[in-house]
């Protein structure tokens, strides 16, 4: 479980947990790219054949940042439009802030 919020502390059954990562990013602004690659490192080490479940208070923006940065970092799509879209069809309604998505257009470039 990789936990994105900065608002709840996480309960005492999962904090000794290893598969339990608490990345704080601030409800309503955008990913730093040193949090992106932090939750990206957590994914890839973890997702093996199981199901790695991303959360931030309401699973919009900030989960959507990370995924979607998952997403262009594993090549499961080749760039930020793809991701969205891709993210669209698995979740409706899909809402991402415009500086989320600017962090991820500055994430694709950084890998170019």
């Amino acid at each position: 479980m990789l936990d994105l919020t900065t608002e709840f502390s996480e309960s005492a059954l999962l904090r000794d947990r290893t598969d339990y990562h608490n990345l704080p990013i601030l409800d309503l602004t955008a990913p730093t790219p040193a949090q992106l690659q932090n939750g990206i490192a957590f994914i890839r080490d973890n997702i093996g054949d199981k199901t790695v479940y991303v959360h931030c208070k309401a699973g919009y923006s900030r989960t959507a940042a990370v995924v979607g940065a998952y997403l262009l970092d594993s090549g499961c799509v080749d760039d930020v439009d793809a991701a969205m879209a891709h993210m669209r069809d698995a979740r409706s309604p899909f809402v991402i802030r415009p500086e989320v998505v600017a962090a991820l257009h500055q994430f694709e470039d950084s890998r170019k």
